[in-house]
């Protein structure tokens, strides 16, 4: 039987785009095959880890009974949903342009927002507090 640690492999994506500080965390971990254009496989993160017809963060069911379209059982929502203080639970934000595809190689990726291609960052440098002025340059 074929190993499918071989076959698959994860990228973690965390929202930095609009946090704070405090705030940067790793949402999901989507499940790609190892073997296909590493483009592709961002671009798969990215796309399902949108709020288009419900919540990619949710099971397959919203709360409310009805069918979840966003869901994808590739997405490992990993950071727990928030939860406000009349008990209301909240999904998790769409991805955006200035967050961060981590491999399970460690190579860390942000969309270059001007040019539309993907570009390898230094994952600690970018999660500093001051990590936007290092980014800068991609998105002016």
């Amino acid at each position: 039987m074929e190993n499918l640690d071989k076959k698959y492999q994860t990228i973690d994506v965390i929202h930095r785009a609009f946090e704070d500080l405090d705030e940067i965390a790793t949402v999901a971990q989507v499940t790609v095959h190892r073997g296909a254009d590493l483009e592709d496989n961002v671009n798969f993160a990215w796309r399902v880890t949108q709020n288009i017809e419900g919540s990619w963060s949710r099971d397959k069911y919203m709360p409310s009974g009805e069918l979840n379209d966003d869901y994808n059982p590739w997405v490992k929502t990993i950071k727990p949903l928030k939860v406000d203080e009349d008990g209301k639970e909240w999904g998790h934000r769409s991805s955006s342009i200035g967050d961060v595809y981590v491999l399970d190689t460690g190579e860390a990726y942000v969309v270059n927002g001007r040019k539309n291609r993907l570009e390898l960052v230094n994952l600690d440098e970018i999660l500093k507090l001051d990590g936007r002025s290092v980014i800068k340059h991609l998105f002016n």
